[in-house]
Order: C-alpha cells, then sequence, then structure tokens
C-alpha cells in the first residue's frame, strides 16, 4: 500500500469519527434540552397541584368555619329562643349559663382554629420543603448536564488543536 492510499483511509476513518462525535454531541444536546424541558414541565405541573391542593383545602376551611359560625348562631339563637319561653323565671341564671357556654365554645373555637393554622403552617412547610427539594434536584441535574457538555467540549477543542499541530507538523517537517 501506498503512503497516499493509507493516508486516505485514515483522513476518511478521522472524517467519519468526526462525524459519529458531532452526531453524539446533537443528540447528547437534545436529549439534555427535551430533559430540561421536562423537567420544567413536571415542576410546573407540580407547582399548579400543589396550589389547586391549597386553595381548595383554604376554600373547605372557609366553608366549614362558615357553617360552625351558622351552627353556632342557629343554636344560640334556638337556646335563647327555648330558654326564654319556658324558663323566664330563671333570666339571670340563663344569662350566666348562656355566657358560660358562648365563652366555653369561643375557646372551643379558638382551639380548633389554633390547631386548624398550626395544621396549615405544617401543610405548608412540607410543600415548601418538597418544592425546594424538586428544585435542588433539578437544578443538580442541569448542573451535572453542563458539566457532561463542558467535558464534551474541552475534549472536542483538544481533539482540534492536537489536529491543526499534527497537520502543521506535516506541512513543516523538521
Amino acid at each position: 500500500m501506498s503512503l497516499a492510499e493509507d493516508m486516505s483511509r485514515l483522513v476518511e476513518a478521522m472524517r467519519d469519527a468526526y462525524d459519529s462525535r458531532v452526531a453524539a454531541v446533537d443528540a447528547l444536546h437534545k436529549a439534555t434540552d427535551k430533559q430540561i424541558v421536562d423537567l420544567h414541565a413536571q415542576h410546573q405541573a407540580m407547582a399548579a397541584t400543589q396550589r389547586r391542593e391549597l386553595n381548595e383545602f383554604a376554600q373547605e376551611l372557609r366553608r366549614d368555619v362558615a357553617d360552625l359560625l351558622h351552627d353556632l348562631k342557629v343554636e344560640r339563637s334556638a337556646l335563647s329562643a327555648d330558654q326564654r319561653r319556658r324558663l323566664d323565671a330563671f333570666t339571670s341564671d340563663l344569662r350566666h349559663s348562656t355566657d358560660q357556654f358562648l365563652k366555653d365554645r369561643a375557646a372551643s373555637r379558638q382551639a380548633m382554629r389554633e390547631s386548624q393554622r398550626q395544621e396549615l403552617n405544617a401543610f405548608k412547610q412540607a410543600l415548601t420543603k418538597q418544592a425546594n427539594q424538586s428544585l435542588a434536584e433539578a437544578h443538580a441535574a442541569r448542573q451535572a448536564i453542563h458539566a457532561d457538555q463542558a467535558a464534551a467540549h474541552q475534549a472536542k477543542v483538544r481533539f482540534d488543536n492536537e489536529m491543526r499541530q499534527r497537520r502543521a507538523a506535516r506541512q513543516h517537517p523538521h
């Protein structure tokens, strides 16, 4: 075999290797872009679900409190009307009993409100922690992809430099 034939085969092999590397880098870039888009879409969907669930929880809580206040108002009115009809003679005792009942209900409502507030705060903290963890994982994945792309780019730059040096050395032999 002649040097020209060997060189032609070598050049063709290098061209094929270059084309394969370019195709692999392009595929990696496309896969990375798709992965980033998918992660963003998943994050958006999770955030929307969490917002919706939190809104539903808040609406349900408002309905429960409104129902409780309505029930208390109905109970108080019914109790007062019934007691006025039956126990006019015991008015002062009735007022004392009613006041105590209302204080107990207010304390009970306050305790329930505080309990619900604590549950909501715990839920918010868990939700925030989960969202932060998801964001951190997405960031770490993106950083890993960027590092991998940078390493691939450096390898290509080193190859290009080496090939330029070899070509220069071939054109200007010592």
